[in-house]
């Protein structure tokens, strides 16, 4: 047995050694500075910090140990066990000298020294940051997540790498090995250890759940704790391994051979731990997965309706018991011998009655199927009674595995938890995700999730039990003792129950109440802003957006942990915390990036300082939102890393007008296109100057049709273009045939009779077609199975003067429109003299003139044709200021059919444009040497100025059907590109390249900072060579002397064959941009 008198000896003896190392307690010194300047660069209210760093109590201690734990390991790596090996390498005197204690005393002393002062860094690093939290930040302080932190995650990694440390430099008796062996696997353990396995092998825990919520307290702490000690455990198993693997003479041989006995035990410990780790994952996938294929089991089975449920709850504990009495209605034509229900699979069903008689049924997972007949479009009632709590795997069926999610769950270093709902004495929520009432539709088609049906329903809800914490649900409320009852007067999609300790505010604002819910001390969230009835009313509002209207008479904001987590889909509109009448926000708006906090002081000079930060507070319900994924630190200060996603918080379809859920079997997805389609109106209406350009989807279309949409989803925010730009030209066909107004009066009129209800597509077509005789059905056909896309050419847009008995009457304007794709077309003409857009129907292949009166009269006209969906890039053609020629009599608006001969190029010019084969990047090798050496060092692409890129403007370039340039900062000659064709025959030609006058005043020279300076390059030149018979030619142009558009470099003798010009990337000056579009050979008569 060890002596711990003497232990504690030599460990005080080695702290003393290891406090005069110089070298030691500079580096030690420098971590606890650089810890100290990175909390207040990002976190201290020095500087305006990010919301999310701060907006947490655990915020700033998390991070504290974060950053602990990447410094201490690299301090572990090159010092632990160091002192060890300078007195095993001793001279030989030293073999022979007595000392009242043995070796393992000894060795156990010096590790425990080491620790020791290993836990002090630690304490002085989470005491400057308390200091830091106290005094110099507005982030909400409490000392138990300091401890928390300690223990869980700065401790478990001291003693893991310690151990392994030890370990490794007892086996490789050589310490610069052992030290590069400990930094590769260091390394590979940050960058893979967080990838499989749920993260069981992730040391700093960079993707579990790491964020503290003041109501609901630390997320699945029970897994965290799991592998938190599987390192602990392991750890210390690794430092007893490594103690006694160091070749020292025992004093006692026995001890060595019996050392494996400790070391082996924790070593199984921890490895137990991270099995009942996995295991817990394993066993709720298994869930999940069992209750994925129960839902595909009964997707084709013949589906209900519940049109009216009134629920009785009554929470007790964990668990709650319920009544649910449903009103079921058969919507088929046939009569259906049993009908199924949904509900959770944790939850049981004690009783199931229908007119006072006990009914049998069957379950299975999460379904009931009642033995019940119900005839055709009969209605029957049914009582069911049911108790338990909620088995959360049963959420998110479409989902094979909720962990490839964790992603979404990141915000920065931090990572919410996965609550998906809550069952607590404190606190409960229940969103209808979790089924924690009966429904007659699934939450999901997990085959085709586009084809999910969404139900309307009239719910009441009665909560009884309750005389201290505050249930918030749908409806009207009405509260006597103990009890609150909820009754909606509108069908709702589904019905949400939160019950909490809150603080209530409300306000009466144009007969809509407006109500927050705030945990105790948050208050101040909503005070701040002073009187809500300036702000509110505008929110949600929606000027100049018909087709948006708030016409709930309830909102209901209401503040929930920050764990609780719902995501979006594809597939449907909003997410679990976007419900009717209630919106779910996370504690003291945790996750946002802008404090919600008004200044003193307003940023924009003119805006009341509570407007300012409401209008800023507006964004986080937009229909995409900023995933951060890189450190708070280091990304922050240097290159960020953020990728866009759709918002989970996105208030839009909170804000729709009509309410309608239109659904077909023939056509998935159709209510996302129907929906769309109404956001729409304004943009078909009046798009003047929108510049609307949707490269992805012009991309996608060209070999893709809609059903592959659906079939295999895209990246959500790309999706959004994808679908926006099918409803849009769904919309703009059909109001070829049937005009807009009299189309617009006709669907808000079938939405107002079809209000809070599930319709049938076919049944929306039936009656279009009945009121102007338009085939809806197989204009959405073509929609969905049409491959490609149009590809037009405009040219020859004119304007004449209409005379008529003396007196100008307005304008008339033609234009020539050839449509060279494979798929029929709609363009949009649209101008300042418009009062609204013009459409027309292009079928495929057909050439047009399109003649149009105009009734105004200004003294120029701009004039734009918008392409819409197209292969056309940018999405429309600009002509600007366009001057009247000459008068007509006349004019007879509609379209002609022309000859394509029109749109024939002149056969003596030969155009070369950077989208063609014939352009070509040429990089020497020297410079691709550089950018590789550059990519590996930033490891990303270097920035757009350094290589060649392509890119576009909205009314730059030239090009037929994309309108793109190429571009790059100046450089030294070694990355040019060049134009070559093929001329047919010799002789003289003019030689032209293409200046776009806007590209280049956008981007003929680039400003740089330097020291605070502007540096800007004057007078941009480009550079141009080229071969002919006279020899070689080199041509600088100054841009801004040369003019715009076709610039002629001069005449000059072509042989016949392949000729080519180049154009050399230097510039005059550093900072300017060279500008590569297109090159013209004209011969010359």
């Amino acid at each position: 047995m060890m002596n711990y008198h003497i232990l504690k000896q030599i460990t005080i003896h080695q702290v003393k050694i290891l406090r005069r190392d110089r070298g030691l307690n500079g580096i030690m010194l420098f971590c606890i500075v650089l810890i100290a300047f990175a909390h207040i660069m990002i976190q201290s209210n020095i500087k305006s910090p990010t919301w999310i760093a701060i907006s947490l109590s655990s915020a700033i201690p998390f991070a504290n140990a974060y950053l602990i734990n990447y410094l201490q390991v690299l301090i572990i790596i090159f010092w632990a066990g160091n002192s060890i090996r300078k007195d095993m390498q001793a001279d030989s005197s030293d073999a022979i000298q007595t000392r009242p204690y043995d070796n393992t005393e000894w060795l156990w002393g010096k590790i425990m020294g080491f620790i020791v002062i290993m836990l002090i860094f630690d304490i002085t690093a989470a005491i400057v940051a308390m200091v830091i939290h106290l005094f110099v930040s507005d982030s909400p302080f409490t000392f138990h997540p300091y401890l928390f932190y300690f223990f869980t995650l700065t401790l478990p990694t001291l003693i893991f790498m310690t151990g392994l440390t030890i370990c490794l430099k007892g086996i490789v008796k050589k310490t610069f090995i052992a030290s590069l062996i400990l930094l590769g696997l260091s390394y590979f353990i940050i960058a893979h250890g967080a990838i499989g396995w749920h993260g069981a092998i992730d040391l700093f825990a960079s993707t579990l759940p790491n964020t503290f919520s003041d109501t609901t307290g630390f997320p699945h702490l029970s897994l965290y704790l799991m592998q938190r000690g599987a390192f602990l455990f392991v750890g210390i198993g690794l430092l007893v391994l490594g103690i006694y693997s160091i070749t020292r003479i025992p004093n006692r041989p026995e001890i060595r051979r019996l050392a494996w006995i400790p070391s082996l035990a924790c070593l199984i410990v921890g490895v137990t731990f991270s099995c009942l780790y996995l295991h817990s994952f394993n066993q709720a996938n298994q869930k999940h997965q069992a209750f994925r294929e129960t839902f595909l089991k009964y997707e084709d089975y013949p589906k209900v309706r519940i049109t009216n449920h009134d629920i009785q709850f009554k929470q007790n504990e964990h668990s709650f018991s319920a009544t649910s009495r449903i009103t079921v209605y058969n919507p088929h034509e046939e009569t259906q011998t049993s009908f199924i229900l949904y509900l959770n699979p944790g939850l049981e069903i004690n009783h199931l009655s229908a007119n006072n008689q006990s009914l049998d049924f069957e379950r299975e997972n999460q379904i009931i199927t009642v033995q019940e007949p119900l005839g055709a479009k009969e209605t029957k009632e049914f009582i069911l009674e049911y108790s338990g709590t909620i088995c959360p795997e049963v959420c998110y069926a479409e989902v094979e595995d909720l962990n490839t999610l964790t992603k979404i769950r990141k915000y920065y270093i931090f990572n919410v938890g996965n609550d998906l709902y809550y069952l607590q004495p404190d606190f409960t929520l229940l969103t209808p995700e979790c089924l924690w009432y009966p429904d007659a539709l699934p939450s999901v088609n997990i085959r085709s999730p586009y084809t999910t049906v969404q139900s309307y329903t009239r719910f009441q809800l009665t909560v009884t039990g309750e005389t201290t914490r505050t249930p918030i649900s749908q409806g009207m409320v009405f509260t006597r003792e103990d009890t609150t009852r909820f009754i909606n007067k509108n069908n709702q999609s589904g019905l949400s129950l939160c019950i909490g300790d809150y603080t209530k505010k409300s306000v009466m604002i144009d007969s809509v109440l407006f109500e927050a819910y705030l945990f105790k001390g948050h208050e101040y969230l909503v005070e701040q802003f002073g009187d809500p009835h300036t702000l509110l009313p505008v929110w949600l509002a929606s000027p100049g957006q018909d087709h948006q209207e708030y016409v709930y008479r309830k909102l209901s904001m209401v503040e929930t942990p920050v764990n609780f987590r719902a995501y979006s889909r594809s597939w449907k509109e909003g997410s679990e915390y976007i419900q009717p009448e209630i919106i779910f926000r996370p504690e003291r708006e945790a996750l946002v990036s802008y404090a919600p906090k008004v200044l003193p002081e307003s940023i924009n000079p003119g805006m009341p300082p509570e407007v300012e930060c409401f209008s800023a507070y507006m964004q986080n319900y937009s229909t995409s939102r900023s995933l951060y994924l890189g450190s708070l630190f280091f990304d922050k200060l240097f290159s960020p890393k953020w990728e866009s996603v759709k918002n989970e918080y996105d208030i839009s379809p909170l804000l729709q007008k009509y309410h309608v859920h239109v659904t077909s079997p023939e056509f998935p997805g159709i209510n996302l296109i129907f929906q769309d389609m109404l956001s729409s109106w304004e943009q078909a209406l009046s798009s003047y100057n929108d510049s609307p350009s949707w490269e992805y989807a012009s991309t996608y279309f060209n070999d893709h049709n809609l059903v592959d949409v659906f079939n295999n989803p895209v990246d959500d925010v790309q999706f959004q273009q994808l679908i926006h730009t099918k409803s849009l030209t769904l919309l703009l066909r059909t109001i070829n045939f049937v005009p807009l107004d009299k189309f617009k009066y006709f669907i808000e009129e079938f939405n107002t009779r079809h209000a809070f209800q599930e319709v049938s597509y076919e049944l929306l077509c039936r009656e279009l077609q009945v009121a102007f005789s338009i085939d809806l059905l197989a204009l959405t056909r073509q929609l969905y199975m049409e491959k490609g896309l149009p590809d037009f050419r405009v040219k020859d847009v004119k304007v004449q003067w209409i005379e008529n008995s003396g007196e100008i009457k307005g304008y008339a304007l033609s234009l020539k429109v050839w449509n060279r794709g494979k798929v029929d077309g709609t363009i949009t003409i649209t101008g300042s003299a418009f009062d609204r857009n013009i459409q027309h129907l292009i079928p495929a292949g057909a050439c047009q003139e399109i003649s149009n009166y105009i009734l105004d009269q200004p003294n120029e006209i701009d004039i734009q044709v918008q392409t819409n969906l197209a292969r056309n890039i940018p999405a429309f053609y600009s002509f600007q200021n366009i001057q009247p020629e000459g008068f007509t009599q006349e004019i007879h608006p509609g379209v002609t059919d022309i000859d394509t001969a029109c749109f024939m190029p002149d056969p003596n010019m030969f155009i070369v444009d950077n989208e063609d084969q014939g352009f070509h990047i040429i990089e020497s090798a020297q410079a691709l040497t550089r950018l590789v050496r550059e990519q590996n060092k930033n490891n990303k692409n270097t920035s757009n100025s350094k290589t060649w890129t392509r890119d576009y403007y909205n009314k730059g370039g030239i090009g037929e059907p994309i309108r793109s340039y190429h571009k790059k900062l100046a450089g030294t000659g070694e990355s040019n590109v060049e134009w070559e064709t093929t001329l047919p025959e010799a002789g003289i030609y003019e030689l032209f390249v293409y200046h776009d006058e806007m590209t280049f005043k956008r981007n003929g020279y680039i400003k740089k900072y330097v020291n605070r300076k502007e540096l800007t390059s004057p007078k941009p030149t480009q550079t141009y060579l080229f071969l002919h018979k006279g020899g070689n030619e080199k041509i600088t142009l100054e841009t801004e002397e040369a003019g715009y558009g076709w610039i002629s470099l001069g005449k000059f003798p072509f042989p016949a064959g392949k000729t080519k010009v180049t154009l050399l990337d230097i510039g005059s000056g550093p900072y300017q941009a060279i500008i590569a579009d297109a090159v013209k050979w004209v011969k010359c008569p």
